[in-house]
């Protein structure tokens, strides 16, 4: 992806209220959860407890990728979905 297109996808997602944050079990299949997000910069920040499933995978594996949704993790048709890292912190 080259760095327009970056930052084309870091201002749509960074508008977004939701976003679906899908995660890799153990068995490698995806599991999706709907998660707030905010832009920081060059970076889309979320929230979430510190001891969900979410970011048990997470720790594990901080490949995901990110989607558009609503509050209740449901998928605009033809919205875009791009692989990222995850980045754990317990900062407050």
């Amino acid at each position: 992806m080259d760095a327009a297109a970056r930052d084309r996808l870091l201002e749509q997602l960074g508008r977004e209220t939701y976003v679906s944050l899908a995660t890799r079990r153990r068995d490698g299949t995806e599991r999706a959860t709907p998660v707030w997000v905010v832009r920081d910069g060059d970076v889309l920040l979320v929230t979430t407890g510190a001891t969900t499933a979410k970011v048990r995978r997470a720790r594990r594996d901080p490949a995901a990728t990110l989607t558009s949704c609503d509050a209740r993790g449901r998928v605009r048709p033809g919205a875009p979905t791009t692989p990222v890292v995850v980045e754990v912190t317990d900062a407050p």
